[in-house]
């Protein structure tokens, strides 16, 4: 399968009718720009889940009041 590199796939599908390990696969080799998942195969994920992990990464970096890796609704620039 091939997807454009940024792509944003989002899965809120039931059971695993997407890859899971080809969409971990994607992210780490920035085969896409991100995904949003509401579930995973299994349920709940283990402890060390490599989506788990980023999703915990980034709460991390947010506590430590670094900036986000990825911005969704950044703020728009005052118009002149």
């Amino acid at each position: 399968m091939h997807t454009v590199v940024t792509a944003f796939p989002i899965d809120t599908a039931r059971g695993p009718l997407a890859a899971e390990t080809a969409r971990v696969h994607a992210l780490a080799e920035r085969g896409i720009a991100g995904a949003a998942v509401d579930v995973l195969e299994r349920e709940p994920p283990v402890r060390d889940h490599p989506l788990r992990r980023k999703a915990a990464d980034e709460v991390v970096r947010a506590l430590r009041g670094g900036p986000p890796r990825v911005v969704v609704n950044s703020p728009r620039p005052a118009s002149r």
